[in-house]
């Protein structure tokens, strides 16, 4: 099944400053929704369970999940690196995991609070794989 065509006013420059100002009228938002948020895999290591994700929120996010031993396993020190490239780094770690989030907006102590206090223990914990 294909997209339906962007509509060619969707690309206008009066419809984009039209969104813009939709935009700033700040609306708001549910900090609640069914599912899990939309995050995009970008790298990581299946053996380890190391995983970079980007988030899909304001200020272009990436949420590593990394070992707490401080080991970068394949190709996740190169992503890492470009990542860590203008942005800000915040970390944390529990008893199985080293925690990593890069954000282009600064962050304050809450709003990082905020962030560890919704990763539920279901999210923190990795999925088991059966091996045959």
């Amino acid at each position: 099944m294909t997209s339906p065509p962007i509509p060619p006013w969707h690309d206008n420059p009066d419809h984009r400053a039209g969104k813009r100002a939709l935009s700033e009228l700040r609306i708001a938002l549910p900090r609640w929704w069914p599912g899990r948020a939309n995050a995009e895999v970008v790298s990581g290591d299946v053996e380890t369970g190391a995983v970079i994700v980007h988030l899909p929120f304001e200020g272009n996010p990436y949420l590593a999940r990394l070992p707490v031993d401080g080991s970068l396993p394949g190709t996740t020190a190169t992503t890492m690196a470009e990542l860590q490239r203008g942005r800000l780094s915040y970390e944390w770690s529990d008893r199985a995991w080293r925690w990593v989030l890069l954000s282009r907006t600064p962050m304050t102590i809450g709003e990082i609070g905020g962030v560890r206090e919704s990763m539920t223990e279901a999210a923190v914990e990795p999925r088991r794989q059966e091996h045959p």
